[in-house]
């Protein structure tokens, strides 16, 4: 069984310092419907490669095959999946262009194993976020989805063959997340993610979530979200962006951290962008 990727100790969240006001005063993150991320083909590429991996899947027999297609397709599940996107990369041109306002950007650096257990448990037992690596290559791509269909067709040929679906909803749940596109590959993307049953209910379970979804307005479209609250941040360093008063900026932030009492470090940018 291949091991885990290693968590890097410290993750970054490329934004504005605007964001990064509110994620201090509010002691909480954002996590966004992964349909409005800036990769148009989130989740979808994912599904195709699925598609493409089980039809190439030969240990199987075509009606296993055809069984676990409308499944990964996504038939089997009405819901939002969100995001909260991070990178192991700490200074990168890309990020501060893509995600960052051209003179007052930063990137927030959080202590990896704190960020995931504070998302991953709000203290009621209602286990809410986890934290995954993205997958690039696509040669490892089909590899993952190799295993959940291999797992699920031994569930399918043993003593429980009623559980195949759930195996490879299951399976694919957590496969799909992980795949980006590869000409996201420099990103080195790490994201908290949770998918919300919408399934109308008549019964309480930890699905039926205590934070609402909420909504604020995006580039061009209205984008859906939910808090991830952060009690006490996990936060150990502000990196700053290319900006005109690099100085001026260091003390102001500096001084933000102090009222909210914050220990993080304040760093800057090694990269000689110039956007003003």
């Amino acid at each position: 069984m291949t091991a885990p990727d290693p968590v890097p100790p410290i993750l970054w969240h490329y934004t504005s310092l605007d964001a990064l006001i509110g994620i201090v005063s509010s002691e909480s993150i954002w996590a966004s419907d992964v349909r409005c991320l800036n990769d148009a083909t989130e989740f979808e590429y994912g599904r195709q490669i699925t598609m493409k991996a089980i039809e190439a899947y030969e240990a199987a027999s075509s009606g296993f095959r055809e069984f676990a297609k409308p499944i990964a397709a996504g038939n089997y599940r009405q819901g939002i999946d969100f995001a909260f996107s991070m990178s192991e990369r700490d200074d990168l041109l890309s990020q501060w262009r893509s995600y960052c306002s051209p003179v007052a950007g930063c990137s927030i650096g959080f202590d990896s194993n704190a960020l995931s257990l504070a998302a991953w448990d709000d203290g009621k037992r209602n286990y809410r976020f986890t934290l995954i690596k993205c997958v690039y290559a696509e040669h490892e791509q089909t590899a993952m989805i190799d295993k959940v269909l291999a797992s699920s067709y031994e569930v399918a040929q043993g003593f429980h063959p009623s559980r195949t679906g759930s195996f490879l909803s299951g399976g694919f749940g957590l496969a799909i997340p992980r795949m980006k596109h590869p000409s996201f590959q420099e990103e080195c993307e790490w994201r908290l993610t949770q998918f919300r049953d919408q399934t109308p209910r008549d019964y309480k379970t930890p699905s039926d979530y205590d934070d609402p979804i909420e909504y604020r307005m995006g580039k061009s479209t209205i984008v859906p979200y939910v808090k991830i609250p952060l009690k006490p941040l996990p936060i150990t360093e502000i990196k700053l962006g290319p900006c005109p008063h690099p100085e001026l900026s260091e003390a102001t932030v500096k001084s933000f951290l102090a009222t909210h009492k914050l220990a993080a470090a304040v760093t800057h940018s090694r990269i000689p962008y110039r956007a003003w």
